[in-house]
């Protein structure tokens, strides 16, 4: 007994020291955190250094060496003659024997333009009234406190800053004020903005048309991420086609925003997630191809599950996982001109059949079965919704990428456009909320 009752407490010494080291590492870390938080420090560091950094810049050997560009004759503007001093600094005679090119290329110094319009103002002599002389480049209303505006390129060289290249607004005006010699205040741009996006503008009706061409389109991707308006949620939605790309913003997220652009008339194919924005009977006739790579994650997602569980119910989403994968690979190694479109439509096939097997195959695992359900839910409820809508024919566009890029701001014509909308919606909703 005595023997037992000293093991145990040897045993619970033993675990009592080990708490203690414990407890003395976690108050040691959170000190360290409580003293990062009251300090400016860089974000995202690693706090270990590496031990033997490599140099900026392009190592040698390693990719191509560019150079800038001499600049042509036509591009000189001014040039400076220097001659050699008389004399060498070791004390010999200089004989000049060649002539070596230098250029700096600098911005222009000149003022901004500033242009005076006089016009004449009339009385008549029936009725009384003033009449002014009319110019093209002047407004009616410009006259008395706004009788001095800035000229569309300088709004067009704002908006790129802001909207093209990210630039916050509230800085644009510092950026012009450098650059040009401009002044101009952050309400004016803001204003700017809000006027060629009114209704009946060139822009709205551009962005109109846009609208319309996705209709007519043989695809869409389709997808939407988290915005704010005024500190409120809504939802970014993009539209992305082979011709454009088509932003909208909107306060919910529901079939009935999607079907502004497709309809259920649409006669090409939806290519999307697998949210239940799409699910609605509503989008039945529409032909849709699920994100093979939101069909991917689930699958490892199920897997993950299974690989901590004993038993044989890994196999099934580890071959699912397989057959999507060499899915994508197919429909890749086609465009890149790998396989023939009979050989294509073959490997299609098989696939497709392949998958529908496991598709009907009977599951146990609970993780399996919720697995299966939703993809057969979206392969097999409606006629025209499918996942594998791609192995049926190469002419539909990557079906991995949706709103992985789709959301990247880098396509200009993407930018010019979500502009738009944006101060479309941010003039919805203020309408909305003065109702």
């Amino acid at each position: 007994m005595i023997g037992k009752l000293t093991a145990r407490l040897e045993a619970l010494e033993a675990e009592n020291e080990a708490l203690r080291s414990e407890n003395g590492r976690l108050k040691k870390r959170i000190e360290e955190l409580e003293r990062k938080s009251k300090k400016y420090v860089a974000p995202y560091s690693c706090e270990q250094p590496k031990a033997e950094p490599k140099p900026p810049g392009r190592h040698a050997g390693q990719g191509p060496f560019v150079s800038k560009q001499r600049p042509s004759r036509e591009q000189v503007t001014r040039i400076v003659d220097v001659k050699l001093q008389n004399r060498c600094p070791c004390g010999g005679e200089l004989q000049p024997f060649k002539t070596d090119f230098a250029f700096i290329t600098a911005l222009p110094a000149a003022p901004p333009q500033v242009t005076a319009y006089h016009l004449e103002v009339g009385r008549c002599d029936v009725c009384g009234r003033a009449v002014r002389a009319t110019h093209p480049a002047v407004a009616a209303d410009q006259r008395g406190a706004s009788a001095h505006r800035l000229s569309p390129e300088v709004y067009c060289l704002a908006h790129s800053l802001h909207y093209d290249l990210g630039i916050p607004v509230r800085k644009v005006p510092e950026v012009l004020r450098l650059t040009t010699g401009l002044s101009v205040s952050q309400s004016a741009l803001t204003r700017d903005a809000l006027r060629v996006t009114r209704n009946a503008s060139v822009l709205q009706r551009q962005y109109q048309q846009l609208r319309d061409d996705v209709q007519q389109q043989p695809y869409v991707h389709q997808d939407d991420t988290g915005w704010r308006i005024h500190g409120q949620p809504a939802w970014l939605q993009g539209f992305k086609t082979t011709q454009s790309v088509v932003y909208q913003i909107r306060t919910r997220h529901t079939h009935a925003q999607l079907q502004e652009l497709v309809p259920n008339t649409y006669q090409g194919t939806l290519c999307c997630d697998r949210f239940s924005t799409y699910d609605p009977v509503s989008l039945s006739e529409v032909k849709q191809q699920k994100c093979l790579h939101h069909v991917i994650g689930s699958c490892k997602q199920a897997l993950n599950v299974q690989l901590q569980q004993a038993g044989r119910g890994r196999a099934y989403p580890q071959k699912l996982l397989t057959d999507f994968h060499v899915a994508l690979g197919l429909h890749q190694r086609f465009h890149l001109g790998y396989c023939t479109l009979l050989e294509y439509q073959r490997q299609g096939r098989e696939l497709t059949a392949q998958i529908e097997t496991h598709l009907d195959q009977p599951c146990r695992s609970k993780e399996n079965l919720r697995l299966q359900k939703g993809l057969v839910k979206h392969h097999q409820s409606t006629v025209k919704a499918s996942t594998l809508s791609i192995c049926q024919g190469p002419s539909l566009a990557y079906a991995g990428v949706g709103g992985r890029d789709l959301l990247d701001r880098s396509h200009s014509v993407a930018d010019t456009w979500f502009l738009i909308s944006a101060l479309d919606s941010e003039s919805r909703w203020r309408r909305e909320e003065k109702r």
